[in-house]
């Protein structure tokens, strides 16, 4: 450690100490000089600065996953997603973001210039008088009309309460159902005010009201109330579109769609309704419950719904059980034959409705959450799963297989999702790969993000376990990656990963060091450590700050109240290469303390661990105990910090406390109070601060949000307080931000499981699609064949300066072996294209094409063997016959070919055409008026046939051959000859 100057800035609160040392206990190492408590209190959270600023911050991920099934336009080339308070649009053939609709501004303010949403966005559909228009709703209580090729709004109608969903019909013009939110408060049999979440179900009219028409904001002309439910899970109207139907709790409430105020027709359910779809022709519909059944229910006729008037009672249904938990998702396919579900089975089911038949689509992924069905169009049918941890995941409907998954942050959908934000969660940038990683959408896996270009880049399954859905009401506990550290360099990372004891087995804790291959962008396992700590569970793991891999050392700490060191050991095989693995090197413990934390000074020379209630401090080199500080003042010391690039200071972090220790002269800078509990310290990497961030509620409402306090050596009253509106689970430095070094760029996962860039002068990162834009017609999606080329294929003189798009999919692709041809007729017959259109794909799988040097040569052998004698063309033509197989590549015809087809055109087009209308007479060759060959031979005359008898010319003699003209000596062919096909060779007549 560079030391520093004996001199410290002078500081207004520093502790008296002792002036002689004094001996611990046991094992008489010498104690550092211990201060006594200040003769005043330190300051507090109440003495910090009055003015409180807001932390700029930007969303990089929002993690949360919408129960609202993904909504296609009518051609299926592109689909909506509801993310928090945005819709973003997708192309449905690579995934990939283009525009996003009531963008979420930089701050998260909830004044919107843009017009958008400022909450939760709970329902999108298509217009269905429009179906360019995109209507939405919103927690906020308006429901917004977009142009989504354009990217504008149109039109924004505002209902006194939230939404919770809407939905509409084409056969019922100007009106939109929607179910809005109304709290309401109960008094229980015991006196206590409990309040319930209601809901109201009103059909509103899509008229503006005449004060309102011009008016950014509108209010509608007619709003009329049906009726009172409680929280909804599903609201439809019927094809038909007389009928609408919401579900909550365990009533399915059905109303007419032309008398609105004649109110609910209510029926039964034996279980708690989940969700609902209508089925797309019929009048009825489908529901799922939390026992897993599957109910049709058939109530939507004239008398029984007479006879449900006022009443609850039980329809006539057909029910399926499959599911071992609740039912997530309905989807009807559009012909009505198929019901598709899933839940958290993650296995999707298809049900074959007249035969009870189902087939199955297992390991998804992740439980089910939505399912939707994308238009056939120019494909195959395809089935559209949206799962828990925000991936959107493809299936071909004939094929039933996974066809392409669009991911990009995943998140865990095995943590309560209400548990607290200091619970563990693996957090760590990478710097070689400019990437985030953090826990996966399974607790065993670790998964890398780019915050730069917003893409999932790769999972680590750090530990194989299988995917399985819980037992009964009981989650199974699988392996959890608790520690993640990256070194310094990026080229090594270190994983702990637990699974708990249970009856039947004992507990597994696996400390794993993982390498970076950088030609394959990839971790690889290096080495693993079994129980590194016993028994008990590892506490904190991280890397010394040092570039040099023979000098790297890792550092753990865990319940076992040891402190232990690894190191990196050179090993050279048999074949003289030399393998890097890592071993322990040190342990050390003191007292009988248990360790929670240890951390490196900036030139590694020095560790300090926080041991409840002492802090002793290593020398990475020689293991010994430099010194032991005692901060009682803290009470339990959870964390340690140092300070800049000196080391000089040591930030000491208790529940409430926060503590600054001056390392040479052995004294406390400062001791801070706090009202609220301490959440996390972040020190800067090369300046003397730190920033201490606090969970704390909303006074204007029950979120959570968080106060960042940062410090300076001179003084325990905080410089500067700012605020961020969300809670922080984990967080650590932001080193890929490109800032000056006196900036604070902390990057963290918030309390809702998303990731946020915060500090100062945050800038939001210009992606593509993050902005409402307008969709520039095909150039996100692939060129498609018009009808002609369809059929006689793509011309050559198709524009070459726009080729095809990189993502676009052909047919059939021919993959490498016969397997691959052999797994293409595994689709069922009638969806498979005629056998015409993949000939040549197939075909070019089995045969290969000959050069037309070896063509050549294998003829030339032959006609030698016969003795014939050979006429090869001399002209070197590039343009030569086709082979076997013809690749289909895109080039410009040149002035030649073109010259050919003209000539070709005027022999066979015009002259065949004109010699049809007139006498044909033989081309003379100039020799006597006789008409001869090319090669000189005089034809003969054409035999004629009388009464089918043949007959021939009587100057002819029977068992002679025909006199042969004498050969042309000059003049070229005919050009009524026909043409010999350039690069073939030809046999000479015999004569």
């Amino acid at each position: 450690m560079a030391r520093p100057l004996e001199n410290g800035p002078p500081d207004q609160r520093v502790a008296k100490t002792r002036t002689k040392p004094r001996k611990s206990k046991g094992k008489g190492v010498l104690l550092p000089p211990q201060p006594d408590l200040p003769s005043e209190p330190g300051p507090s959270s109440e003495t910090a600065a009055e003015t409180e600023d807001i932390w700029s911050w930007t969303s990089l991920a929002d993690s949360s996953v919408s129960t609202h099934p993904a909504v296609f336009t009518k051609d299926g080339r592109y689909f909506f997603s509801i993310v928090g308070s945005s819709v973003k649009i997708h192309a449905s053939s690579t995934g990939h973001v283009i525009s996003t609709l009531s963008v979420t501004t930089l701050g998260g303010s909830t004044s919107r210039s843009d017009g958008g949403h400022t909450a939760k966005i709970t329902s999108a559909l298509l217009n269905p008088h429009n179906p360019f228009q995109l209507i939405t709703a919103s927690l906020d209580g308006c429901i917004k009309f977009w142009d989504y090729l354009d990217g504008t709004l149109l039109q924004t109608i505002r209902l006194p309460q939230p939404i919770f969903m809407v939905a509409a019909h084409d056969k019922v013009k100007d009106y939109i159902f929607a179910v809005t939110s109304r709290g309401t408060k109960r008094q229980t049999a015991a006196g206590k005010i409990t309040s319930e979440e209601n809901a109201h179900l009103y059909r509103v009219s899509l008229s503006p009201t005449q004060e309102t028409v011009g008016l950014p904001v509108q209010e509608s002309s007619e709003v009329i109330g049906i009726g009172k439910l409680r929280t909804p899970n599903g609201l439809a109207v019927s094809p038909s579109g007389s009928w609408v139907v919401v579900i909550s709790g365990h009533k399915a409430h059905i109303a007419s769609t032309t008398n609105p105020r004649a109110g609910f027709k209510k029926f039964t359910s034996p279980e708690h309704l989940t969700c609902l779809t209508f089925h797309p022709t019929d009048d009825c519909f489908a529901t799922g419950d939390s026992k897993g059944a599957i109910r049709l229910w058939y109530c939507l006729t004239d008398g029984s719904l007479s006879e449900a008037s006022g009443l609850e009672k039980r329809a006539q249904t057909t029910s399926f059980h499959w599911h071992a938990h609740a039912v997530a998702s309905l989807a009807f396919t559009p012909n009505g034959a198929y019901l598709l579900s899933g839940g958290e089975e993650a296995v999707l089911v298809i049900w074959q409705l007249h035969t009870n038949k189902k087939e199955f689509v297992p390991r998804v992924g992740a439980p089910i959450t939505t399912i939707a069905i994308s238009p056939a169009g120019e494909k195959e049918e395809e089935y559209l799963l949206g799962l828990s941890d925000s991936t959107h995941t493809f299936i071909g409907s004939g094929s039933l297989k996974i066809s392409r998954t669009f991911s990009q942050l995943k998140l865990d959908p095995l943590i309560n999702p209400d548990a607290p934000s200091t619970s563990t969660l693996p957090f760590a940038v990478h710097p070689l790969s400019s990437s985030l990683v953090l826990t996966s959408s399974h607790p065993s896996s670790l998964q890398a993000y780019s915050p730069s270009n917003s893409r999932l880049l790769y999972d680590i399954e750090v530990s194989p376990s299988n995917r399985v859905s819980r037992k009964d009401e009981k989650n199974l506990e699988p392996s959890r990656v608790r520690h993640v550290a990256i070194s310094t360099s990026g080229e090594w990372l270190a994983t702990v990963d637990v699974r708990i004891g249970d009856e039947g087995f004992q507990p597994e804790v696996y400390l794993k060091i993982w390498w970076w291959d950088r030609k394959s962008g990839f971790w690889i396992l290096n080495s693993r450590i079994n129980r590194p700590h016993g028994m008990n569970e590892v506490t904190s793991i991280s890397f010394s700050p040092v570039l040099d891999k023979e000098k790297m050392l890792l550092v753990t700490t865990g319940e076992d109240k040891k402190v232990k060191t690894w190191r990196m050991r050179k090993n050279i095989d048999r074949k003289g290469e030399v393998e890097d693995f890592w071993v322990p090197r040190s342990s050390s413990h003191y007292r009988s303390e248990s360790p929670s934390h240890a951390s490196w000074s900036n030139d590694a020379s020095l560790i300090a661990v926080a041991a409840d209630p002492f802090v002793p401090i290593y020398d990475s080199a020689t293991n010994a105990l430099a010194q032991v500080l005692v901060a009682p003042e803290c009470g339990r010391v959870c964390s340690v910090h140092f300070l800049g690039s000196s080391g000089r200071f040591l930030a000491v972090a208790g529940e409430r406390n926060l503590v600054l220790w001056d390392l040479v002269s052995q004294t406390i800078k400062w001791h801070f109070r706090s009202g609220l509990p301490i959440g996390q310290v972040v020190a800067h990497p090369s300046e003397d601060k730190l920033a201490l961030l606090q969970p704390r509620k909303n006074t204007t409402s029950t979120q959570q949000e968080t106060r960042a306090l940062l410090f300076r050596p001179c003084s325990g009253i905080p410089f500067r307080t700012c605020s961020i509106p969300f809670g922080v689970r984990n967080v650590t430095w932001y080193s890929l931000a490109q800032e000056t070094s006196s900036n604070f760029n902390l990057v963290g996962v918030t309390d809702s499981w998303g990731v946020a860039l915060f500090g100062d002068d945050v800038k939001s990162p210009s992606l593509e699609g993050t902005t409402a834009t307008q969709i520039a017609g095909d150039a996100y999606l692939p060129r498609k064949n018009t009808l002609l080329q369809d059929i006689f294929g793509r011309s050559l003189f198709d524009d070459v300066t726009h080729p095809t798009s990189s993502t676009e999919t052909p047919a059939f692709v021919p993959r490498q072996g016969k397997q691959a041809v052999t797994s293409f007729f595994d689709a069922p017959a009638y969806l498979m294209p005629p056998l015409e259109t993949v000939f040549d794909s197939i075909m070019q799988t089995f045969l290969t094409p000959r050069s037309t040097t070896e063509s050549d040569e294998g003829h030339g052998q032959q006609a030698e063997k016969d003795g014939e004698e050979m006429d090869v063309d001399e002209d070197p033509v590039t343009e030569q016959a086709a082979p076997l197989i013809v690749k289909n590549t895109t080039r410009v015809a040149n002035e030649r070919e073109m010259h050919e087809f003209v000539e070709l055109f005027k022999q066979y087009g015009l002259i065949a055409a004109g010699s049809r209308k007139s006498t044909s007479h033989p081309h003379l060759n100039g020799i006597n008026g006789v008409p001869t060959r090319s090669n000189g031979v005089v034809p003969s005359p054409a035999p004629t046939k009388v009464n089918g008898i043949t007959s021939t010319p009587s100057t002819e003699r029977k068992g002679k051959p025909p006199v042969e003209a004498p050969r042309a000596q000059a003049g070229p062919p005919s050009a009524s000859t026909t043409p010999v096909n350039a690069g073939k060779k030809r046999k000479k007549s015999s004569g």
